[in-house]
């Protein structure tokens, strides 16, 4: 079950990416996600399903806005590939996700840290 901070987190974002190996390099698609404290769905948009990788295999779907520093968020899932009769999911292994923060506002520890002093 997903904590519930992580499933409202994840209503911020529209679309994700849905990253996996093939022949040991990396290959990225945008998709759709849905996540609920039960289920990651998704519904890739750039692939269709004969190039996607198949049931079992390791996944990575990757949501966040588009600052890169400060107020960034993230949300990354890593797990494996699902298929039912209606559509595609991911068995969660791990999850993480980052919340934005400002430095001008951020305690004096990690400020010093980002500014390298």
């Amino acid at each position: 079950m997903m904590p519930e901070e992580f499933v409202d987190f994840s209503q911020r974002f529209e679309v994700g990416f849905l990253a996996w190996i093939i022949n040991a390099k990396p290959t990225m698609g945008r998709t759709d996600f849905t996540i609920t404290r039960e289920k990651i769905r998704i519904e890739p948009q750039e692939y269709d399903p004969l190039r996607l990788p198949s049931t079992g295999s390791k996944v990575t779907l990757i949501f966040a806005n588009p600052y890169y520093t400060e107020r960034c968020e993230m949300g990354i899932v890593k797990g494996t590939l699902k298929r039912d009769a209606i559509g595609l999911e991911i068995e969660p292994l791990d999850i993480t996700w980052s919340l934005a923060f400002d430095l001008e506002r951020h305690p004096d520890r990690i400020v010093k840290r980002w500014k390298g002093k």
